[in-house]
């Protein structure tokens, strides 16, 4: 019994045990001391090492090398943990098991004192009593001594019966300590991103729907090509070689940007049925504009129930009402109405339908650029791994340029093919040509993501190539362990100073755009559709070759030196990477807010909203790392239709979120972006004396 009591009070008493004090790194101090909106994540980063630093077999077996998943001919390495934790663990379980030894040698010394005195006992009956005290006494004897060990026997056992099972209640394993950390950082995560998206600064809350959008636009794209691609390069790459990969993968991203064509098109109204090209998207409709009801921005149904409607009718019987009044009533965009219950509800004047188009081509436009992006640079690194291409850095940079004229050309026969349609099933060509303006102007945003995201993603291959003297693959990847084995820090600092070259570009870039748009406001004379798309393709793709910088960076900084030894290639690893780079992120979203405040120029305005732009990669694809690797889990699950897990997976949860998305996330982006815009430019109105507004139209005439 004292050793099950000595073995549950040890448990009990789990945090008094001796441990290192460990305080955190010079890094995590500074970003604690920078700012306390960062203090919850960093307070999660350490509690989620503190948790899921546990490591040993039990973590080794689970939580396994993701390269080495990956690779049939590859066995999982062994994995870096934490080991100041382990100690504690471990000292733990040593005073458990001191405390247990410690009873059970107790209770052996007090069954050897009892048979000694048993023994003494028997010497004095038999040299006083004779044989017959003798055989009575050690009878008695045999008796007491048989009766007691039982006795001791089972209050052993029921006290060590007892003692393990009030010990086991108390014992965690590494799978219980990562899911509480989920548990706890999943609310601080939560409760910190409704807090920004929620924020009392306009611009603050707008740059966090808009980075969310982004992520969760970047997680859904992946997912689905990287099930598609994977099924494409198991089929047919062995077959056909690595070199006519390349063509698949362009075809690949071909069949991305027709859809993308076809979604918008149709979109708009610029082909299908009859009805659906003949349907008003551009008349005013009256809709509730209370956020709480659930009938938010639903048309109202009694139109004429409007006080402004209700106003405009009884000013029209009056014959005594100016036009001037009539046509102050007709503007109105704000009123009030009375709902179903008899409560008056606010409304507003918008054309909902039009809306509702325009948010539905933002969605399919940011989802299959994406997809063509990633195809894109699928096909690029393919190229950049093949061939004369692989020997030299410079020689490398030839499939960025090859790939960007074949995209342009690409793009070039689909607007052919766009405006051939549209003449083709045109009814009111007034309608007409402003459907296709709203249908150009997203597949050109669309066509401008592709361009960046493949030139950034395979022109930083180039730089860590010329860095590192070794080309990753179509991937991004090295290998396993080859930051570790063949990096230092100054490789990193060189990365990171690079991209920050490609930002210092970028505002120059910027610089210049706003001086074009300036110049052409002045003289009238606006620079070539050409030449502002160029520049703004360049803008943010040096904006973005930033954020993959930063972010390949960080990756070989981990390998090289995991914080608190969590190893890179473990799923708690990557969690805490993304968190970290999210962090920084938020600090870097603060300083962007603050630049654009007080500044005023439009180079300024250009330079945020690119620099907003990098951070959503910089976001996106470190939460990206973690999906993948998340995926990679499941699917392997199954070995033998690891395949067909991952593209159902893949597929399953593109569908489960798009229109939830589209729906609530990017509708509430799209909405404030709007806002902003419209603010902007009524400030700049208002801003404009009124002698040189009546003299630019003078200036463009002459």
């Amino acid at each position: 019994m004292r050793g099950g009591t000595t073995s549950t009070t040890t448990v009990a008493t789990m945090p008094k045990a001796e441990t290192k004090q460990i305080g955190l790194p010079n890094g995590a101090v500074f970003l604690v001391l920078l700012s306390p909106i960062v203090m919850p994540v960093i307070v999660l980063v350490v509690l989620s090492v503190s948790l899921c630093g546990t490591g040993s077999e039990y973590c080794t077996a689970d939580l396994v090398n993701f390269r080495a998943l990956a690779s049939k001919d590859t066995e999982p390495a062994t994995l870096k943990v934490g080991t100041w934790l382990d100690e504690l663990v471990g000292a733990v379980e040593v005073d458990g098991e001191d405390s247990e030894k410690g009873g059970t040698e107790a209770k052996k010394t007090e069954e050897e004192g009892e048979k000694e005195g048993n023994t003494e006992g028997e010497h004095e009956v038999q040299g006083e009593g004779g044989e017959e005290s003798e055989g009575e006494g050690g009878g008695e004897s045999e008796g007491e001594g048989e009766g007691e060990a039982e006795g001791e026997g089972e209050g052993e056992g029921e006290g060590e019966g007892e003692g393990e099972g009030e010990g086991e209640e108390e014992e965690f394993t590494p799978v219980d300590l990562d899911a509480a950390c989920m548990l706890l950082g999943g609310v601080f995560f939560v409760v910190m991103l409704f807090r920004l998206v929620n924020h009392d600064d306009e611009d603050i809350r707008r740059y966090a729907w808009r980075v969310t959008s982004n992520t969760i636009s970047i997680f859904m794209a992946v997912l689905f090509y990287q099930g598609n691609g994977q099924v494409l390069k198991n089929l047919l790459e062995e077959k056909i070689g690595k070199s006519l990969m390349v063509v698949v993968q362009f075809l690949h991203c071909f069949l991305y940007v027709i859809a993308l064509n076809a979604f918008i098109s149709y979109g708009s109204g610029l082909w299908g049925s009859k009805h659906h090209r003949e349907a008003d998207i551009f008349s005013e409709t009256w809709l509730w504009d209370d956020s709480m009801t659930i009938s938010y921005e639903e048309a109202v149904p009694d139109q004429k129930s409007v006080r402004a409607v209700k106003r405009l009718d009884a000013a029209k019987l009056d014959s005594k009402t100016t036009k001037e009044r009539i046509q102050q009533l007709e503007a109105a965009k704000k009123s009030v109405a009375v709902d179903q219950f008899g409560m008056e509800v606010p409304v507003v004047k918008k054309k909902k339908e039009e809306d509702r188009v325009k948010r539905r081509n933002k969605c399919w436009g940011i989802l299959f650029a994406h997809l063509a992006g990633f195809a894109t640079i699928a096909a690029g690194g393919e190229m950049q791994n093949s061939g004369i291409f692989r020997t030299h850095p410079l020689l490398a940079f030839i499939p960025v340029i090859i790939t960007t004229f074949i995209m342009m050309g690409v793009f070039r026969i689909m607007w052919g093919i766009l405006e051939k349609v549209t003449k083709a099933y045109m009814i009111d060509r007034e309608k007409t040509e402003k459907r296709e303006e709203i249908a150009k102007d997203f597949i050109v945003e669309a066509e401008n993501d592709i361009f960046c995201l493949a030139i950034s993603f395979n022109t930083v291959q180039v730089v860590r190539f010329a860095v590192t003297g070794f080309l990753p693959n179509a991937e991004g990847e090295e290998g396993p362990g080859f930051a570790e084995e063949s990096l230092d820090w100054e490789h990193i600092y060189i990365l990171w100073g690079i991209g920050v070259g490609f930002m210092l570009v970028s505002v120059v870039v910027a610089r210049i755009r706003a001086a074009l748009e300036s110049k052409g406001e002045k003289t009238g004379e606006e620079a070539s559709f050409n030449t502002k798309r160029a520049l703004d393709v360049l803008l943010v793709s040096t904006a973005m070759c930033f954020a993959w910088c930063t972010l390949w960076g960080a990756r070989w900084g981990w390998e090289i030196h995991p914080l608190f030894g969590i190893s890179m290639e473990t799923m708690d690893g990557r969690i805490l990477l993304a968190l970290v780079l999210s962090g920084i992120s938020l600090l870097g979203i603060f300083v962007l807010d603050y630049i654009d405040d007080t500044s005023t120029s439009e180079a300024a305005e250009k330079s945020v909203s690119a620099a907003i732009d990098a951070i959503s990669v910089l976001v996106g694809f470190s939460w990206e790392h973690c999906f993948d690797g998340a995926v990679m889990i499941i699917a392997k699950k199954s070995p033998t239709n690891t395949m067909t897990t991952k593209f159902v997976m893949g597929v399953g949860i593109f569908l489960l979120l798009a229109s939830p998305w589209r729906r609530f996330i990017l509708k509430r982006a799209i909405q404030l972006d709007e806002i902003s815009k419209a603010r902007k430019a009524k400030e700049k109105d208002e801003a404009t004396p009124p002698a040189a507004a009546m003299a630019a139209p003078a200036v463009a005439a002459k």
